[in-house]
């Protein structure tokens, strides 16, 4: 059943991989580690960040395993500020 929707997410240009659950909370204490830090500005964590909910739905309390899935997206150019002067 996996080999067979992993298979249409790639025929879809996706790419797709089960992960076990622990990885959710792993990835919320990395999240927090660098937050707490301060490798994460302030405003980015509170606008993109912060928001991130990582509880299972009461209604899935056994869950073992997660569906992590990649969608493509078109190259977005971001410059930062560095010192004063933009970095792209």
């Amino acid at each position: 059943m996996v080999e067979k929707l992993l298979s249409h997410l790639e025929e879809a240009g996706c790419k797709g991989k089960v992960v076990p659950v622990q990885h959710l909370y792993d990835l919320q204490a990395e999240i927090e580690g660098h937050y707490k830090e301060g490798r994460i500005d302030e405003d980015v964590y509170q606008e993109h960040l912060a928001v991130l909910n990582f509880s299972l739905p009461d209604s899935l309390p056994e869950t073992k395993s997660l569906i992590v899935v990649a969608i493509p997206q078109p190259p977005v150019r971001v410059t930062f500020a560095w010192d004063g002067q933009p970095v792209p």
